[in-house]
């Protein structure tokens, strides 16, 4: 009868019985230079696929004349912030030397430096003037001031941009920069619009009821407005503001790209 504990059996010796001796393990010998040159190779092949992968694409040099720049004139050591501000002869030289590439440019501020277009003028360019727009009433009171003046003075201005990215920038609210591009318009013959990212216009389509630009033939619409899109951003554009022309550009913010009247 079992008691409840296991007992176990004596191991049973036989006479003559061995075990068998177990393997002796053979050293690995281990190689600096060769983990090292199995690193050289997975690196080069890395590097190899790489530059396949991203090969260089050659783009012919362009030829003809540009459509136009924007032009911010402040030098070096030179800061609107701290009213420091380019000279006329430094703007005359900058001005004289985009003119052989283009006959339009575009600005962002009309109260930092009112000669621009007169200057542009002298060099046979067109300039869509522009008024800064951010959270300072006072500012932007007479950015607007200064923007119609000069639009009125001097017949090469032919577009206005009221505000570049201010609603995207959270400086002031959809319904205040409406009010400013209505009191543009209303004392402005010239297409009047914006600048904001097509992600704005989408979110915020009441903007295009209150801009401005010029018809194909020559003439002026309230409702067509033609709109600046970078090239990814062109269909949407048309599906926003449907039945107008719109032109492409390519954009160097990291925020996205500028919706403007150009006619």
């Amino acid at each position: 009868m079992l008691s409840g504990v296991l007992r176990r059996r004596p191991l049973r010796r036989y006479p003559g019985f061995r075990l068998p001796p177990l393997p002796v393990p053979v050293p690995i010998r281990k190689s600096l230079w060769r983990a090292l040159l199995l690193t050289l190779v997975i690196a080069a092949l890395n590097v190899g696929l790489w530059a396949f992968l991203n090969r260089p694409v050659h783009i012919a040099d362009w030829q003809g004349e540009v459509g136009g720049f924007t032009l911010n004139p402040s030098q070096r050591y030179q800061d609107p912030t701290k009213q420091i501000f380019p000279s006329e002869a430094e703007l005359d030289s900058d001005i004289r030397l985009l003119s052989q590439y283009t006959k339009r440019l575009r600005t962002y501020s009309s109260e930092e430096n009112p000669q621009i277009p007169r200057i542009a003028k002298f060099y046979g360019m067109r300039v869509m003037a522009g008024a800064w727009i951010e959270g300072r009433a006072e500012r932007n009171e007479r950015e607007l001031s200064v923007l119609i003046a000069l639009s009125r003075k001097n017949d090469n201005i032919d577009r206005a941009i009221v505000g570049n990215e201010v609603i995207l920038r959270g400086n002031i609210g959809v319904k205040d920069l409406i009010n400013y591009l209505d009191r543009a318009r209303a004392q402005l013959k010239i297409p009047v619009s914006t600048a904001e990212p097509l992600d704005i216009w989408q979110r915020h389509p009441e903007l295009a009821a209150h801009v401005r630009a010029e018809r194909r033939d020559g003439g002026a619409s309230d409702h067509a407005h033609e709109p600046q899109v970078a090239l990814h951003g062109r269909r949407q554009a048309r599906n926003l503001i449907p039945g107008n022309h719109v032109r492409r550009r390519w954009s160097s913010e990291s925020t996205g790209v500028a919706i403007e009247a150009l006619g």
